[in-house]
């Protein structure tokens, strides 16, 4: 009978369907690719320095993401802002700094709130960097940057 029972379980256990997971549209999450890598950190850290400059800092343990958005108090939804200074985007791998380019218009690069609530804020994001160090031409490129419901 033993043997009965514990056969059953085994073959309940085995025979049973993954459970769904289930994510919660109103959890933080902020997500991009990277030269076709993926990336996901849901726990940016965000300030807003005295000169209302806005600092996002995000990390998946491969790549960490910069940007800063100037005048954060003045910036609406849907407006886009362009990288139009240096810096304003800096991913980091490897050691290697990559920074936003600014050559001027077009710009290669661009930022949107599509959502600014009082403690809260969604939009998307897509760049072009270039390493730091004088001479190099080394470039990466971040494309469908998406972040949703981050607490500032």
């Amino acid at each position: 009978m033993k043997f009965i029972y514990l056969l059953s379980a085994s073959l309940f256990l085995f025979t049973s369907c993954p459970r769904d997971i289930e994510l919660n549209p109103n959890d933080p999450s902020f997500t991009c690719e990277i030269e076709g890598n993926s990336f996901m950190d849901n726990t940016p850290t965000i300030d807003i320095n005295i000169s209302d400059m806005m600092s996002i800092d995000v990390s998946d343990g491969t790549y960490d993401i910069s940007f800063r958005i100037y005048y954060f108090s003045t910036q609406i939804e849907g407006q886009v802002i362009n990288f139009s200074v240096p810096a304003m985007g800096m991913v980091t791998v490897g050691g290697v700094t990559y920074s936003s380019t600014y050559d001027g218009p077009p710009y290669d690069g661009q930022f949107v709130f599509t959502k600014i609530e009082s403690d809260k804020i969604s939009g998307t994001f897509n760049f072009k960097a270039m390493d730091v160090v004088v001479g190099s031409f080394d470039k990466v490129t971040i494309v469908d940057g998406v972040f949703s419901n981050i607490t500032y």
